[in-house]
């Protein structure tokens, strides 16, 4: 994770000698997260069909500052720093009743976006994300069983995904955007049966103070 921010700073450093112009700024955004259930072992696959369980996705939020480097009229590059949250809900049914397991994260974002003005105020844009684990909890109900546990001892402390998404910036700074993030690496530490990944949608909207 350090080596990463190192070269992601350093990279940035030199972009910006060739940038046009630099914007900093702040934003904020509202998010729908899941977990998918990705199978390590393909009897895992069966296994789940049996299981009846389904995930749902749970209201999330992320804040942090922005830089948006112009490159050119058109091309511009943005790293954030954010603190979000994300994670999901399961449910299912087994011989005791019906359980719900809300898995809920915290982490500190750094998306590299790159980004391509169709005109001067709409833009589609695409890169890479990594995320350091702050916090994570796992909420177990079952027919009045409740059981809270401290998830992150059993998870990975880095997320590694790409974002997709469009946005659309007005000339008095304030701007807004639209992205779908999906995690490309599992999240548990040690697990030769299932894994979790991050999925998200997310709203954000944000303003350059220059």
């Amino acid at each position: 994770m350090k080596k990463t921010l190192f070269f992601a700073v350093l990279f940035l450093g030199m972009i910006s000698l060739k940038a046009q112009e630099i914007h900093f700024g702040a934003r904020v955004a509202g998010s729908l997260t899941n977990l998918k259930i990705v199978a390590v072992d393909s009897d895992a696959i069966s296994d789940a069909a049996e299981d009846n369980s389904k995930t749902t996705s749970k209201v999330g939020f992320e804040l942090g500052g922005i830089a948006e480097i112009m490159l050119n009229d058109q091309i511009a590059v943005a790293p954030e720093f954010n603190i979000a949250t994300a994670g999901g809900i399961m449910k299912g049914k087994d011989m005791d009743g019906y359980w719900t397991d809300t898995i809920s994260l915290t982490y500190i974002q750094v998306p590299f976006m790159l980004k391509y003005y169709l005109n001067e105020n709409i833009n589609v844009n695409a890169g890479p994300q990594v995320g350091l684990l702050m916090t994570a909890t796992d909420f177990f109900q079952q027919e009045g069983y409740t059981d809270l546990d401290n998830l992150k001892p059993k998870l990975k402390t880095t997320d590694f995904g790409i974002n997709l998404g469009a946005g659309y910036k007005m000339e008095n700074g304030l701007f807004f955007d639209l992205r779908y993030y999906m995690g490309l690496t599992g999240l548990l530490a040690n697990t030769h049966w299932e894994n979790l990944k991050n999925r998200g949608l997310k709203f954000g909207v944000g303003y350059f103070f220059n």
